[in-house]
């Protein structure tokens, strides 16, 4: 299930049920999301959110995609307060780095 309009399609989460993956109905419904999005001349189809590692296992599904990935911070990138937002955008990754070399040293 997805919803549109002139310029992006939002697929809607889709699970897998582990008795049925190697069916492979996941290619088929983005195959047909995305052979819509041509017909209807929609340039964007956001597939939905992948895991922060980018070594699972729906990130190496969607890569056969040609996807582009855009991070943004919780749901939505709507900037409210810039200094968080910097904070949390540019210094908590550095923070979490940082905390992880620390605890290898240990």
């Amino acid at each position: 299930m997805a919803c549109y309009n002139d310029k992006l399609m939002e697929l809607f989460y889709m699970g897998n049920h582990p008795d049925y993956l190697r069916m492979y109905s996941s290619y088929l419904l983005y195959k047909t999301c995305l052979d819509l999005c041509v017909e209807k001349g929609i340039k964007y189809c956001s597939f939905g959110g992948i895991e922060g590692t980018l070594d699972d296992g729906l990130t190496l599904f969607k890569s056969n995609w040609l996807m582009d990935v855009e991070e943004y911070v919780g749901e939505f990138n709507m900037v409210i307060d810039r200094p968080v937002y910097y904070a949390f955008d540019r210094l908590y990754p550095l923070a979490l780095k940082t905390a992880a070399k620390l605890r290898g040293r240990k």
